[in-house]
């Protein structure tokens, strides 16, 4: 994988450069800008989609209330969601479109998703009235729209704007992998994607796309038996769920699996699970009740019931080196500890799996799980 072409063509943009202040709010505000200075750009951008007669005077508001771009007049609404380093949230989605149905009750209201991605590629099972628009898409749009225009200022900085676009959007697709490819990149390829301050964009687009397969397969493999919950607040999880979520943290994307265990008690929430962070593969625990974790943890150790890695030595090299018998993670919430693996390289493909098998057999031996932690 070679990207100095774009890495040279970023560095020498404008746009691009004073973009990297607010990478999602760079766009929000560039459309804001285009239909405040001509109205008629919003026929080019939307008209197919939402069949809009705007009045002249209409109001662009940016960031309020939660939404990314509000266009509105006296009787319509068009909410927008920018999503340009971020795979879309569905359950956010839904939230802004139950705020705006509050909000603009008696307005013909329309939803427009505006996202880096394919719409193949966000694997939606509902998405509400949302239409979703990528900005493959907007960007030919945009090229019409910049033919009609006479030489100008503003046609200067359309074309400007769809140059700097077609490039990172180039980048995006060239980093994205298939099945079998590794998940990691040439630390030559890291460097530069740091260098161009768009490392992160990286790390989140790759971990989000695991996690959005992941939640496929368990839809697919159980059947909708459980509920998949796209969100990391573990303490909240119920019989039957199944927490699966994505992040960004000390510079690294990672993904994490978590599944609840039925301990009898409202006040003492615990979950059993596995994480990805980068190269480093954890099997986990955590609880509310910090006083038994470890005991729970030593027993489970034990009995060879967690903390095995033998799956994952199946599909992939991996290194032990972790000094303490467990490491662990202090919060407010409760005591999240683990051992872990360092993976040399896997494929998408293979982790994939590898969760599922460790899903697998969490479900599996359920009641001996829990049955250690209901006799601490």
């Amino acid at each position: 994988m070679n990207i100095k072409k774009y890495k040279e063509q970023l560095l020498n943009s404008a746009m691009f450069n004073l973009s990297l202040s607010s990478k999602e709010l760079f766009h929000s505000n560039f459309i804001a800008f285009l239909i405040n200075s001509d109205i008629s750009v919003l026929d080019y951008l939307f008209d197919d989609f939402i069949d809009i007669k705007w009045e002249k005077e209409i109001k662009v508001e940016r960031e309020k209330d939660n939404f990314d771009l509000l266009i509105y007049d006296k009787e319509n609404c068009l909410i927008i969601e920018n999503k340009v380093k971020s795979l879309p949230y569905i359950p956010q989605l839904l939230e802004y479109q139950k705020k705006a149905e509050n909000k603009f009750k008696n307005f013909n209201k329309k939803y427009i998703l505006m996202t880096i991605y394919e719409p193949s590629e966000l694997m939606f099972q509902e998405k509400g009235e949302w239409i979703v628009l990528n900005y493959k898409e907007i960007l030919k749009r945009l090229k019409k729209y910049s033919e009609v225009l006479e030489i100008s200022y503003l046609k200067e900085i359309v074309l400007d704007y769809i140059n700097f676009m077609e490039i990172l959007v180039g980048l995006f697709n060239e980093l994205k992998i298939n099945e079998d490819q590794s998940i990691y990149i040439d630390k030559h390829v890291l460097n530069d994607l740091k260098e161009l301050r768009i490392h992160d964009l990286f790390y989140k687009s790759r971990f989000e796309t695991l996690k959005a397969d992941l939640i496929t397969r368990i839809n697919n493999d159980y059947e909708g038996k459980y509920k998949v919950v796209e969100f990391n607040k573990w303490d909240s999880l119920t019989k039957n769920e199944i927490a699966v979520d994505n992040n960004f943290t000390r510079g690294t994307g990672l993904f994490e699996l978590k599944v609840p265990i039925n301990t009898l008690n409202k006040n003492n929430k615990s979950v059993i699970g596995l994480q990805l962070q980068d190269h480093t593969f954890k099997l986990l625990i955590q609880s509310t009740n910090k006083k038994t974790i470890t005991a729970i943890a030593e027993k489970l150790n034990s009995n060879n019931i967690w903390f095995d890695f033998s799956l994952l030595d199946k599909v992939c090299e991996a290194t032990y080196n972790q000094r303490k018998d467990y490491c662990s993670y202090n919060s407010k919430e409760g005591l999240f500890l683990y051992k872990h693996k360092k993976i040399k390289d896997i494929s998408k493909s293979k982790i994939i799996d590898l969760f599922m098998e460790y899903l697998k057999y969490i479900l599996d031996n359920e009641d001996i799980i829990t049955e250690v932690f209901l006799d601490m």
